[in-house]
């Protein structure tokens, strides 16, 4: 057996033959001799062949390479190369690649290419599965993504970034993924979180005893059950307390509604009571009221006094004080009618 190894070229071969007795009688038929040989290796000689292979996306099952072996090649006596595996075997991160077909017979050496590309997955559609829900607590939260899913497929944390994902108020808020530079897919995808509003109660409301003022209205003070964060008076919230009329009392029932200015909470229920004394104002010195006739005018003449002290529901004659003597009898009834007589 010759084997030549890598190289081309010549090769001289020895040859030393022994004479030889063919029919066995003791005399040699044939003489020996010795001589040598030279062999000529050469390369064989190369062709191609045409290969194809369609792109496919990461992910999904790899397409095999379309050819026809050259004649006298038997299916099977074929090698595929993949590169990025240096195999048969196809690769399978996104990427460009090339696969190779070789083949020979004794005197061809056939190789045929084709490049390929593993195109990124896109995450458009993914399925994003979120941490757990926020609620408002004056400070800024981050939301958390359990899970990102492509086609059925959980990604791996190396594979996407998040932005848009913290907030402080409550509120409805779009986080993004997109996919890494070097991973296997590409794009990006939303999803909505919310921060809810935290959710209060009244823990106590206390009205401020005052005097009687003809009004319903009651101030009052209101806590709240939950520790800090709480919405602020006036910015955050506002109170209204109201009795249902205004009589002066011990006890009162004051009905207290506090209205929520700030979205950062929820109040449930918004109303409560509290109680309230309201004491009886002093008396009202009511305004002297001027009545003015001509120097000459006689009879009976009326003045009316129904709005001197709101609310009174009788009035009573008192002491006539008359420098000029010229009033004469006079009186006044209980809806504040004076009636009286000039002389």
């Amino acid at each position: 057996t010759l084997t030549s190894g890598e190289n081309a070229g010549t090769v001289t071969v020895a040859v030393d033959i022994a004479e030889e007795d063919v029919d066995g009688d003791g005399t040699a038929e044939y003489n020996s001799c010795t001589g040598s040989i030279t062999v000529h290796i050469t390369d064989k000689a190369t062709a191609s062949f045409d290969v194809t292979l369609e792109d496919w996306t990461y992910g999904d099952s790899p397409n095999e390479p379309g050819y026809t072996l050259p004649d006298g090649i038997a299916p099977g006596d074929e090698t595929i190369t993949y590169s990025g595996t240096n195999s048969d075997t196809p690769p399978t991160d996104a990427g460009e690649y090339t696969v190779t077909i070789t083949c020979e017979d004794a005197a061809t050496v056939y190789t045929g290419t084709a490049a390929f590309t593993i195109e990124k997955r896109s995450i458009s559609s993914a399925d994003i599965t979120l941490g757990d829900a926020l609620i408002y607590d004056g400070t800024s939260q981050r939301q958390l993504v359990k899970s990102v899913t492509v086609d059925g497929k959980t990604l791996m944390g190396s594979n996407y970034t998040l932005s848009g994902n913290t907030g402080t108020d409550a509120g409805n808020y779009t986080l993004r993924v997109t996919a890494t530079g070097n991973s296997n897919y590409t794009g990006s995808a939303t999803a909505s979180f919310t921060i809810n509003p935290k959710r209060i109660s009244i823990a106590t409301a206390t009205a401020t005893d005052r005097t009687y003022n003809e009004s319903t209205a009651v101030d009052v003070a209101v806590t709240f059950a939950e520790s800090d964060p709480l919405p602020t008076l006036a910015t955050g919230y506002t109170v209204r307390g109201a009795m249902d009329d205004a009589d002066a009392g011990v006890g009162k029932t004051v009905n207290v509604t506090v209205t929520l200015l700030d979205g950062n909470y929820t109040l449930s229920p918004d109303t409560t009571t509290a109680t309230v004394t309201i004491s009886k104002a002093a008396a009202r010195t009511p305004d002297n009221q001027t009545a003015s006739h001509k120097y000459s005018m006689t009879g009976e003449q009326t003045l009316s006094l129904a709005n001197l002290v709101p609310g009174a529901t009788g009035y009573t004659a008192g002491a006539k004080t008359d420098g000029n003597n010229i009033i004469g009898a006079w009186s006044v009834d209980n809806a504040g009618l004076v009636s009286y007589t000039l002389s």
